[in-house]
């Protein structure tokens, strides 16, 4: 009974760690665009430039199509509704390289959500 049990629970962890996250991009300062199914989720780390630290982000253009946010305090999230199309949104991000003076910026991101 031990042995079905720890089979269950290592398969369990297995699927809920594949349906988490079909995608996982890094770090954009401008453009990126990207595919994933209906109801699925993409993770975004929120790792820096290498140099640059993050001070701030602001949401510009909300999806309509799905939700963004952060996932973590390291890693940001887009998550498809049930709706095939093409998505939009975008955000400032202001970082610092090297403790220097704070810059603005603006991330555009395409999301092709497939059926």
């Amino acid at each position: 009974m031990i042995r079905l049990s720890i089979i269950l629970i290592v398969t369990l962890a297995s699927a809920t760690i594949a349906q988490a996250a079909p995608c996982v991009l890094g770090n954009s300062l401008g453009y990126r665009e990207f595919s994933l199914p209906r109801n699925s989720v993409c993770v975004i780390k929120r790792y820096g430039v290498l140099g640059m630290s993050l001070v701030s982000m602001k949401i510009t253009v909300r999806p309509k199509l799905g939700k963004f946010g952060s996932a973590s305090i390291s890693e940001l999230a887009y998550r498809a509704e049930n709706v095939a199309g093409d998505d939009y949104f975008e955000y400032i991000s202001t970082q610092s390289l090297s403790g220097g003076a704070p810059h603005d910026y603006r991330t555009r991101n395409v999301v092709h959500v497939t059926p």
